[in-house]
Protein backbone atom coordinates (compact mmCIF):
# COMPACT_ATOMS: atom_id res chain seq x y z
CA UNK A 1 0.00 0.00 0.00
CA UNK A 2 1.49 3.60 -0.99
CA UNK A 3 1.18 6.03 1.86
CA UNK A 4 -1.03 8.75 1.31
CA UNK A 5 1.24 11.90 1.24
CA UNK A 6 -0.79 15.18 2.92
CA UNK A 7 -4.44 13.14 1.09
CA UNK A 8 -4.05 15.56 -1.38
CA UNK A 9 -3.11 13.79 -4.57
CA UNK A 10 -6.56 14.27 -6.22
CA UNK A 11 -5.73 13.32 -10.19
CA UNK A 12 -3.11 11.58 -12.26
CA UNK A 13 -2.94 12.11 -15.64
CA UNK A 14 -1.73 9.92 -18.01
CA UNK A 15 -0.32 10.50 -21.66
CA UNK A 16 -0.48 6.73 -22.58
CA UNK A 17 1.24 7.08 -26.15
CA UNK A 18 2.53 9.95 -28.88
CA UNK A 19 0.88 8.02 -31.41
CA UNK A 20 -2.09 9.96 -33.39
CA UNK A 21 -2.64 10.04 -36.83
CA UNK A 22 -5.13 12.87 -37.13
CA UNK A 23 -2.38 15.35 -38.15
CA UNK A 24 -3.69 18.88 -36.44
CA UNK A 25 -1.55 21.34 -36.84
CA UNK A 26 -0.96 22.40 -33.66
CA UNK A 27 -0.69 19.22 -32.07
CA UNK A 28 2.01 19.28 -29.66
CA UNK A 29 1.75 15.48 -28.14
CA UNK A 30 2.42 13.31 -31.26
CA UNK A 31 5.93 12.44 -32.36
CA UNK A 32 7.42 10.84 -35.74
CA UNK A 33 7.66 7.54 -34.46
CA UNK A 34 5.22 6.62 -32.30
CA UNK A 35 6.08 5.83 -28.11
CA UNK A 36 3.58 3.93 -25.96
CA UNK A 37 3.65 3.79 -22.23
CA UNK A 38 4.27 -0.15 -21.34
CA UNK A 39 0.97 -1.72 -20.56
CA UNK A 40 2.99 -3.21 -16.98
CA UNK A 41 3.90 0.24 -15.94
CA UNK A 42 -0.04 1.65 -16.98
CA UNK A 43 -1.36 -1.31 -14.80
CA UNK A 44 0.53 -0.31 -12.08
CA UNK A 45 0.60 3.57 -11.46
CA UNK A 46 -3.48 2.29 -12.18
CA UNK A 47 -3.43 -0.11 -9.39
CA UNK A 48 -1.07 2.49 -6.93
CA UNK A 49 -3.73 5.10 -7.70
CA UNK A 50 -6.58 3.30 -6.33
CA UNK A 51 -4.44 2.11 -2.96
CA UNK A 52 -4.36 5.99 -2.99
CA UNK A 53 -7.89 6.30 -2.89
CA UNK A 54 -7.81 8.41 -6.63
CA UNK A 55 -11.68 7.42 -8.47
CA UNK A 56 -10.77 8.50 -11.92
CA UNK A 57 -7.67 8.32 -14.21
CA UNK A 58 -7.25 10.54 -16.72
CA UNK A 59 -6.09 9.33 -19.85
CA UNK A 60 -4.56 10.93 -22.70
CA UNK A 61 -2.58 10.78 -25.71
CA UNK A 62 -1.48 11.02 -28.61
CA UNK A 63 -4.88 9.06 -29.74
CA UNK A 64 -5.65 7.00 -26.77
CA UNK A 65 -7.71 4.45 -29.10
CA UNK A 66 -4.26 3.98 -30.77
CA UNK A 67 -2.47 2.75 -27.96
CA UNK A 68 -2.00 -1.02 -28.61
CA UNK A 69 -2.93 -2.49 -25.44
CA UNK A 70 -5.87 0.35 -24.58
CA UNK A 71 -8.79 -2.73 -24.51
CA UNK A 72 -6.66 -4.85 -21.70
CA UNK A 73 -6.24 -1.46 -20.03
CA UNK A 74 -10.15 -0.67 -20.30
CA UNK A 75 -10.90 -4.59 -19.15
CA UNK A 76 -8.44 -3.34 -15.83
CA UNK A 77 -11.22 -0.42 -15.17
CA UNK A 78 -14.43 -2.60 -15.81
CA UNK A 79 -13.15 -5.09 -13.40
CA UNK A 80 -12.15 -2.31 -10.67
CA UNK A 81 -8.70 -3.41 -10.23
CA UNK A 82 -7.92 0.12 -11.24
CA UNK A 83 -9.86 3.55 -11.22
CA UNK A 84 -12.61 4.55 -13.45
CA UNK A 85 -10.85 5.77 -16.52
CA UNK A 86 -11.62 9.21 -18.38
CA UNK A 87 -10.77 9.30 -21.94
CA UNK A 88 -10.06 12.03 -24.30
CA UNK A 89 -10.26 10.86 -27.74
CA UNK A 90 -11.22 11.22 -31.37
CA UNK A 91 -12.56 7.96 -31.70
CA UNK A 92 -15.43 7.50 -28.46
CA UNK A 93 -17.56 4.91 -30.67
CA UNK A 94 -15.19 2.69 -29.93
CA UNK A 95 -15.33 2.67 -26.19
CA UNK A 96 -19.33 3.89 -25.81
CA UNK A 97 -20.33 0.28 -24.29
CA UNK A 98 -17.35 -0.26 -21.79
CA UNK A 99 -18.39 -0.02 -18.62
CA UNK A 100 -16.55 2.44 -15.63
CA UNK A 101 -15.27 4.86 -18.54
CA UNK A 102 -16.41 8.57 -19.21
CA UNK A 103 -15.41 9.69 -22.62
CA UNK A 104 -14.07 13.41 -24.14
CA UNK A 105 -14.33 13.97 -27.61
CA UNK A 106 -11.93 16.81 -28.28
CA UNK A 107 -13.08 18.79 -30.90
CA UNK A 108 -11.69 22.53 -32.60
CA UNK A 109 -10.56 24.16 -35.27
CA UNK A 110 -7.03 22.20 -35.38
CA UNK A 111 -9.11 18.96 -35.37
CA UNK A 112 -10.70 20.23 -38.49
CA UNK A 113 -7.61 21.44 -40.28
CA UNK A 114 -6.61 18.19 -39.73
CA UNK A 115 -8.63 14.82 -40.13
CA UNK A 116 -11.02 14.76 -37.79
CA UNK A 117 -13.97 17.10 -39.25
CA UNK A 118 -17.27 18.25 -37.40
CA UNK A 119 -19.25 15.74 -38.83
CA UNK A 120 -17.21 12.80 -37.75
CA UNK A 121 -17.20 14.23 -34.02
CA UNK A 122 -20.84 14.36 -34.21
CA UNK A 123 -22.02 11.07 -35.63
CA UNK A 124 -19.13 10.09 -32.65
CA UNK A 125 -20.79 10.96 -29.96
CA UNK A 126 -24.40 10.48 -31.44
CA UNK A 127 -23.46 6.90 -31.05
CA UNK A 128 -22.04 7.31 -28.08
CA UNK A 129 -25.12 8.50 -26.54
CA UNK A 130 -26.67 5.55 -27.37
CA UNK A 131 -24.56 3.64 -24.70
CA UNK A 132 -23.61 6.71 -22.30
CA UNK A 133 -26.05 9.46 -20.64
CA UNK A 134 -23.68 11.89 -21.50
CA UNK A 135 -20.22 13.02 -23.55
CA UNK A 136 -17.87 15.67 -22.83
CA UNK A 137 -16.34 17.85 -25.09
CA UNK A 138 -12.69 18.88 -25.28
CA UNK A 139 -11.95 22.78 -26.85
CA UNK A 140 -9.29 24.53 -27.79
CA UNK A 141 -10.43 28.30 -28.23
CA UNK A 142 -9.52 30.38 -31.10
CA UNK A 143 -12.41 32.13 -32.50
CA UNK A 144 -16.22 32.64 -31.68
CA UNK A 145 -16.92 31.07 -35.02
CA UNK A 146 -15.21 27.89 -34.22
CA UNK A 147 -16.90 27.74 -30.72
CA UNK A 148 -20.30 28.62 -31.13
CA UNK A 149 -20.36 25.62 -33.85
CA UNK A 150 -18.66 23.08 -31.12
CA UNK A 151 -21.74 24.28 -28.73
CA UNK A 152 -23.67 22.53 -31.12
CA UNK A 153 -22.85 19.44 -30.60
CA UNK A 154 -24.90 17.30 -28.49
CA UNK A 155 -22.68 17.33 -25.30
CA UNK A 156 -23.68 18.49 -21.47
CA UNK A 157 -20.13 19.62 -20.77
CA UNK A 158 -17.40 21.39 -22.57
CA UNK A 159 -14.06 21.99 -21.10
CA UNK A 160 -12.59 25.18 -22.67
CA UNK A 161 -8.46 25.32 -22.86
CA UNK A 162 -5.56 27.25 -24.42
CA UNK A 163 -4.00 26.13 -27.40
CA UNK A 164 -0.58 24.47 -26.31
CA UNK A 165 1.78 25.74 -25.69
CA UNK A 166 1.73 29.29 -27.35
CA UNK A 167 -1.31 30.28 -25.62
CA UNK A 168 -2.07 29.39 -21.49
CA UNK A 169 -5.54 31.36 -21.46
CA UNK A 170 -9.10 31.08 -22.14
CA UNK A 171 -10.59 34.25 -22.98
CA UNK A 172 -13.53 35.52 -21.05
CA UNK A 173 -16.47 35.72 -23.87
CA UNK A 174 -15.33 32.28 -24.59
CA UNK A 175 -16.84 31.18 -20.88
CA UNK A 176 -19.61 33.47 -21.15
CA UNK A 177 -20.61 31.95 -24.63
CA UNK A 178 -20.32 28.30 -23.47
CA UNK A 179 -22.77 29.17 -20.12
CA UNK A 180 -25.12 30.83 -22.74
CA UNK A 181 -25.84 28.10 -24.59
CA UNK A 182 -26.21 26.05 -20.88
CA UNK A 183 -22.75 23.94 -20.53
CA UNK A 184 -21.66 22.53 -18.08
CA UNK A 185 -18.52 24.86 -18.25
CA UNK A 186 -14.79 23.78 -17.44
CA UNK A 187 -12.10 25.99 -17.46
CA UNK A 188 -8.25 24.97 -18.31
CA UNK A 189 -6.47 28.04 -18.13
CA UNK A 190 -3.88 29.32 -16.28
CA UNK A 191 -5.15 32.72 -15.93
CA UNK A 192 -7.82 31.63 -13.36
CA UNK A 193 -6.47 30.78 -10.36
CA UNK A 194 -6.63 28.17 -8.32
CA UNK A 195 -4.50 25.84 -11.05
CA UNK A 196 -5.63 22.33 -9.58
CA UNK A 197 -3.00 21.00 -11.87
CA UNK A 198 -0.21 22.35 -9.25
CA UNK A 199 -2.12 21.81 -6.12
CA UNK A 200 -3.46 18.31 -6.38
CA UNK A 201 -2.39 16.43 -9.94
CA UNK A 202 0.31 14.90 -11.57
CA UNK A 203 0.93 14.29 -15.48
CA UNK A 204 2.69 11.03 -16.74
CA UNK A 205 3.38 10.74 -19.97
CA UNK A 206 4.92 8.00 -22.46
CA UNK A 207 8.31 8.39 -22.19
CA UNK A 208 8.47 7.85 -18.69
CA UNK A 209 8.67 11.25 -17.72
CA UNK A 210 6.36 13.06 -14.77
CA UNK A 211 5.72 16.33 -14.04
CA UNK A 212 3.34 18.52 -11.85
CA UNK A 213 1.11 20.05 -14.63
CA UNK A 214 0.17 18.36 -18.08
CA UNK A 215 1.26 22.17 -20.24
CA UNK A 216 4.76 21.39 -19.29
CA UNK A 217 7.05 20.07 -22.33
CA UNK A 218 10.51 20.59 -20.89
CA UNK A 219 12.33 19.88 -17.28
CA UNK A 220 10.60 17.21 -16.64
CA UNK A 221 11.39 14.42 -14.68
CA UNK A 222 11.88 10.44 -14.65
CA UNK A 223 9.07 8.64 -13.40
CA UNK A 224 9.92 6.52 -10.28
CA UNK A 225 7.00 5.91 -8.56
CA UNK A 226 3.62 7.77 -7.81
CA UNK A 227 4.67 8.58 -4.47
CA UNK A 228 8.65 9.49 -4.95
CA UNK A 229 6.87 12.30 -7.76
CA UNK A 230 4.30 13.18 -5.05
CA UNK A 231 6.96 14.09 -2.30
CA UNK A 232 9.17 15.40 -4.92
CA UNK A 233 7.18 18.30 -6.31
CA UNK A 234 6.65 21.98 -5.12
CA UNK A 235 3.62 22.55 -3.40
CA UNK A 236 1.68 25.37 -4.96
CA UNK A 237 4.38 26.52 -7.26
CA UNK A 238 3.88 27.23 -10.78
CA UNK A 239 6.27 24.63 -12.90
CA UNK A 240 6.14 27.08 -15.66
CA UNK A 241 7.51 29.88 -13.34
CA UNK A 242 10.74 27.38 -12.70
CA UNK A 243 11.69 27.13 -16.42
Amino acid sequence: MIAVVENSLQTVHLSVTSDCRRHCPMCHDRTVIPAHMAFDTALQLGRDAKALGIQTLAIGGGEPGWWPPINRFVEEAECGTIPKLAITTTMPQAFADRDNVELHVSWDEDHELGSYGYLEALVGIEITLKHKRTVGLNHVVTTREWLNKALKLPVRMILLLGRKPEVWNVPVWAIGAAKAARKIVLVDSCSMPPCKQVLWSLHIRWDGTVAQCSHVQVGRRPFEGLQSAWENRKPGVCPKERL
